[in-house]
């Protein structure tokens, strides 16, 4: 099995499902528009007449968002609290969304339909929510683990005996990649894990993880090669973003909403890399495991995905 051809088949189900796509995009920007428009309300009351708003636009903004700061402090710490419960509401949301996904393309691709999109949402989200809850506390000990070690080589240097800072980073240069490896690992057990959840269907979550990992230890070499591929396409898509955000001029209104309506198209494009990226896992994950006992192979695999997706390969 070709990971560039599971790679196109997420492309091509994201493609298939826009729908989908459409709505996880427009649930994100109304949470968005939710907090900004506080936000904007509390702007135009107290800040709306300020010369200094028009000058952050050709000029540097860190003398308006000084005098914001210092004059209405506390005004200011209310938005803060209340950032923190939209990034709850927006992590609860995602799970719950990412729930309905995964159910909708198990059903899509094995042509049984139980519980559909908004129906595997809230089955499988108190699931995937304790899925999420475990990866993050590993996460958090691989990142303890690594600052932990940097402190101790750190320890090791003399700063009378160090010529330049840069004695020191090339120190420890090699701890970055090493903990980018080990954390992209632990995100793509994590996606393999709720997919292996979601097809087994069980309500205790310890046979799901343990048989997921060593799918993940058999597979590693694809399933990396995978999600590499995908997050070159996310650093692709910034960085064309960047460069093109960067040439667009806000000094007027007409910059401004180009800039508004430039930002909302990486939004898109970041929730379908996401989509996509399940959806090329949920691939993989089928050709590589015995979810299904009466089609154990990978050309029985194959086949019912060509019926599925591509009615016309048989002729061909």
């Amino acid at each position: 099995m070709s990971v560039l051809q599971a790679y196109g088949m997420g492309w091509r189900r994201l493609w298939q499902n826009r729908p989908y796509w459409g709505l996880f995009f427009a649930l994100n920007f109304g949470l968005a528009l939710t907090t900004a428009a506080s936000l904007t309300a509390f702007l135009g009351k107290n800040a709306a007449h300020s010369l200094s708003i028009s000058d952050s636009l050709t000029a540097s903004p860190y003398p308006f968002l000084s005098a914001l700061t210092s004059q209405f402090a506390s005004d200011l710490d209310f938005f803060q609290y209340q950032s923190v419960g939209v990034a709850l509401v927006f992590f609860l949301l995602q799970i719950w969304l990412l729930g309905g996904w995964l159910n909708h393309l198990r059903e899509e691709a094995t042509g049984v339909a139980r519980w559909g999109f908004w129906g595997g949402a809230a089955r499988y989200f108190w699931r995937t929510f304790r899925l999420a809850a475990y990866f993050a506390v590993i996460q958090g000990a691989l990142l303890w683990a690594f600052v932990k070690l940097g402190a101790s080589i750190a320890k090791d240097f003399s700063i009378l005996e160090l010529w330049s800072e840069f004695d020191f980073l090339h120190a420890l240069w090699w701890l970055l990649p090493l903990y980018l490896l080990f954390s992209v690992s632990i995100s793509l057990w994590h996606d393999y894990a709720k997919i292996h959840t979601v097809y087994r269907d069980r309500a205790w979550l310890t046979r799901p993880v343990v048989e997921s990992t060593r799918l993940c230890f058999k597979y590693f070499g694809r399933f990396f090669s995978l999600y590499a591929l995908n997050l070159f396409t996310l650093a692709a898509v910034c960085a064309i973003y960047g460069m093109i955000a960067n040439s667009i001029p806000a000094h007027s209104m007409a910059g401004i909403v180009l800039l508004f309506l430039w930002g909302q198209l990486l939004l898109l494009l970041r929730i379908g890399l996401k989509l996509a990226n399940l959806a090329a896992a949920d691939y993989l994950y089928r050709q590589v495991s015995d979810w299904n006992a009466a089609a154990p192979t990978t050309e029985g695999i194959t086949q019912r995905y060509n019926d599925v997706f591509n009615p016309k390969a048989e002729a061909l």
